[in-house]
């Protein structure tokens, strides 16, 4: 039986720890202290698990715990074709590296029922985000997502099934098109200034700075950033109203880390093991 290493990350990857260990994987999770690669025992034919993102500063792995400190290219240093490496959101120069090292990796971000499934995670999470962040009935709210991509979608169909009254906002006019097919109210992004006071919640899904200074001036309600960076918005211009702006980061994470860990390992296993695919 292969032997496997979890390092950093969140909830999600302690769930996963326990569900590798039911199927009879050794298994062990490396998430605190200060590691260097000397002290990083990975053998020959370990397999490696990294969070979901890789890294957020694209230097050290990403971790819940801001106690543990691992910097990615130790990993990477410690590796051989031998090895198989698995995370979320590997850069480009990463993916090179492994490749040249003939090393096999899977990127969960890559397979598109873990990107859809975690969309759908993300929004179940922008719900409970909500819920924690008002004393109000949320009915009837006045609600605007920026962007409508797979998180977009899910987080709009999930407070359309609460009875808010949803806009979408964005840039792509096809994006646009399916949001009026299906239902939703639609406004064109680059008008975002003439329209933005009305809305009670703002949810931002689009990685890219839309709203200027300006803009959150004008915003009367919470804003939710959903987004990877650089998001919609910079903090600093919540300054002077700070408790409007929420960060919604890793939210499978932090809300739905049993659910997340479930496709993880399944996804795992399966390209450890493809007889595991089944008929």
């Amino acid at each position: 039986m292969k032997s496997i290493i979890i390092i950093g990350g969140d909830k999600r990857q302690a769930e996963m720890k326990k569900i590798l260990l039911s199927y009879g994987f050794r298994c062990r999770h490396i998430n605190s202290g200060d590691l260097s690669s000397s002290s990083l025992d990975i053998k020959n034919n370990d397999i490696i698990i990294l969070p979901v993102p890789v890294s957020k500063d694209k230097v050290n792995i990403y971790s819940s715990d801001n106690r543990f400190l691992l910097r990615l290219n130790d990993v990477l240093s410690k590796l051989s074709e031998t090895n198989l490496i698995y995370g979320g959101g590997f850069s480009d120069a990463v993916k090179l590296c492994l490749k040249e090292k003939n090393i096999t990796y899977l990127d969960y971000l890559d397979c598109e029922n873990f990107a859809l499934y975690n969309s759908y995670l993300t929004g179940l999470g922008a719900l409970k985000l909500l819920f924690e962040n008002t004393a109000e009935n949320i009915r009837n709210r006045k609600v605007l997502i920026t962007g409508f991509g797979k998180v977009g979608k899910y987080t709009a169909q999930i407070l359309k099934k609460m009875e808010c009254d949803v806009y979408i906002a964005a840039r792509n006019s096809v994006q646009l098109a399916e949001a009026s097919c299906i239902g939703y109210k639609v406004l064109e992004l680059k008008n975002i200034a003439s329209y933005i006071y009305i809305f009670d919640y703002i949810f931002n899904t689009v990685p890219d700075n839309i709203f200027s200074y300006e803009d959150v001036t004008h915003m009367k309600g919470l804003y939710f950033e959903l987004a990877s960076t650089p998001y919609g918005v910079k903090k600093e211009f919540f300054t002077e109203k700070a408790s409007s702006y929420i960060f919604g980061g890793s939210l499978p994470g932090k809300y739905l880390c049993k659910s997340a860990a479930e496709l993880l390992s399944d996804i795992t296993v399966k390209h450890i093991n493809p007889r595991n695919e089944g008929d």
